[in-house]
């Protein structure tokens, strides 16, 4: 009976282990949201910017898709908007992902590299 009460106890704490890891999703030499005119001419406005897009898991239902393009779509928007800029160079793109079975996960989609912007025309 003993044993049997340890077995079942091993087994429930393999269970409820934490998994987690972090995966290169890609790199990218320019990566944007928006449209570009790529006969204007840019320049570098910040040597290191970030935007992330986190989903959640709750029990066994996620609040969206955990991995993909929209986690990609998200971050590169959120980089994009919160820094200013029209694109983002030299983006490395990653997803780390935890979950704790049956009770609260999550998935974060990160973007990082330069900030670039138009340049702007003088006035005459």
């Amino acid at each position: 009976m003993k044993q049997i009460g340890l077995k079942f106890g091993a087994a429930l704490l393999l269970l409820v282990l934490p998994t987690a890891c972090v995966t290169n999703v890609g790199s990218f030499s320019m990566i944007s949201n928006k449209s570009l005119d790529l006969s204007k001419k840019y320049e570098k406005t910040k040597d290191a910017i970030a935007g992330e897009d986190t989903r959640y898991i709750i029990v066994v239902f996620p609040t969206g898709f955990l991995v993909g393009p929209s986690g990609v779509v998200g971050a590169v928007t959120n980089a994009v908007e919160a820094n200013g800029i029209d694109y983002v160079k030299n983006a490395d793109i990653e997803n780390t992902f935890w979950y704790i079975p049956l009770i609260f996960g999550m998935s974060k989609t990160t973007v990082k590299g330069e900030g670039w912007k138009v340049t702007p025309q003088p006035t005459q």
